[in-house]
């Protein structure tokens, strides 16, 4: 709390949780009269969810392959949605296999999705002995309040992630 303007700001990496703020203000005029007051602030790490879902493969001309082949082609669609109360900037993607991965917009607003562009994989032998393809991908951010924490989830077998946050 500063006691020339009264602001109450949180620390950045401040664990989450509810924290009460006690003060007393006075007159400067006599007689001196004051008043005691509690303020309750709620602090929250940012919180990001992405998605990365595969779509049906295509061959390397566009058109739909019915049975995926060797050197077809596999798109994926990527999100970012920012579910914290706060904007996250910096909005960066990375994966081990994922390349060319671009978010717009890269700073999002409390509740703001993004979406991703990002190579479409190609089918390899491997691929096909292996009986498919794993992909997998991180979300990181900056805020006023705290590193962004992902809330993806990274149990999806080849399906979307969805959040396994029961905050959200």
């Amino acid at each position: 709390l500063d006691p020339m303007t009264g602001l109450i700001t949180v620390a950045p990496n401040t664990p989450a949780g509810i924290y009460s703020v006690a003060y007393e203000i006075c007159t400067v005029d006599l007689p001196v009269n004051c008043a005691s007051a509690v303020e309750t602030v709620t602090g929250a790490h940012p919180k990001l969810v992405l998605t990365l879902q595969a779509m049906d493969p295509v061959r390397p001309d566009g058109n739909p392959a019915a049975m995926p082949n060797v050197g077809d082609l596999v798109p994926y669609v990527m999100t970012v949605t920012n579910k914290s109360i706060v904007p996250v900037e910096n909005i960066a993607i990375s994966g081990v296999d994922l390349t060319n991965i671009v978010c717009n917009p890269t700073t999002l607003a409390p509740n703001e999705m993004a979406t991703c562009t990002v190579d479409p994989h190609e089918i390899t032998v491997e691929d096909i002995n292996a009986g498919g393809i794993e992909k997998t991908a991180q979300v990181t951010g900056t805020s006023s309040i705290g590193t962004p924490v992902d809330v993806s989830d990274t149990r999806n077998n080849g399906g979307s992630e969805t959040s396994v946050d029961p905050d959200m």
